[in-house]
């Protein structure tokens, strides 16, 4: 232990000399493993790049007798540490190591490290699913979660795709509890004269209600009626009876859908 302390107090003291892309080097891989994970747990602890220099610091807390502020000071990021980091995210993309760089930006809770990685990916809507599922299942922390979960639905968003990726949306957004965006992203898909989107609506309907949010879904149910009834104040233009009606169905097998009272093999 003591000795990776000593070479990763090396790798700091060399600055960008330290080659965290040097192939073949059981020294550097080794030195760069140390450098993440202690980046990570400080990251975790909630530490921030330090302003002030290590002797600095401690001269201060002893100054002010204070053990909370020592422990503080424990965990606060050398910058050359995070330098080290920023090496390797580039590393990963210059080597198209993404899923690397997404566990690590989650990880060590790194939000534009995230943004980055999936952004640059030749194939960002694959690298975002990815996300998506580590998100949900491996960041334990509620409130980073909620976080990563945001960004990843601003990236379903604005991301140009070939296909929107709804059940992503979907997805981030029952984590969130987001009920009000998840049915508007529904009714969207179920109104539409496409019936490719009417039977993704159905489909990212028996994806929520297998995630077992029964809230969630309740909530989401509730909002799509009561935009279906509010839509049904609105006169209806002469010719148009059969495809209001039509759209109408289709809502209702939505919420059907929501509430748990149809089966998936009814429609998909």
């Amino acid at each position: 232990m003591g000795d990776l302390e000593d070479a990763l107090s090396y790798a700091l003291a060399a600055g960008k000399l330290f080659d965290v892309a040097e192939k073949n080097s059981d020294f550097v891989d080794t030195v760069l493993a140390k450098a993440i994970d202690t980046y990570v747990e400080k990251r975790q602890r909630g530490g921030t790049v330090a302003s002030t220099s290590p002797s600095e610091a401690a001269a201060e807390a002893m100054e002010e007798g204070e053990e909370e502020r020592g422990e503080a000071f424990d965990v606060s990021i050398d910058p050359r540490l995070e330098s080290i980091v920023d090496r390797m995210f580039e590393k990963c993309h210059e080597e198209k190591q993404w899923t690397h760089a997404v566990g690590v930006a989650l990880e060590s809770k790194r939000l534009d490290a995230l943004e980055k990685a999936i952004s640059r990916a030749e194939q960002p809507e694959v690298v975002l699913s990815y996300a998506t599922k580590v998100s949900q299942t491996l960041v334990m922390q509620k409130s980073f979660r909620a976080e990563a979960l945001a960004l990843l639905v601003k990236l379903y968003e604005t991301l140009d795709f070939d296909e929107p990726n709804y059940n992503g949306v979907c997805q981030c957004l029952a984590i969130l509890e987001d009920d009000k965006r998840c049915a508007d992203v529904l009714l969207s898909l179920v109104k539409s004269s496409d019936e490719r989107d009417n039977l993704q609506a159905y489909q990212i309907g028996f994806n929520l209600f297998e995630m077992d949010l029964r809230n969630f879904l309740s909530g989401v149910a509730n909002l799509v009626v009561s935009a279906s009834l509010a839509s049904k104040q609105t006169p209806i233009k002469d010719g148009q009876e059969q495809k209001e009606a039509d759209k109408q169905a289709r809502t209702n097998s939505l919420v059907s859908i929501l509430r748990g009272e149809t089966p998936a093999k009814l429609y998909l």
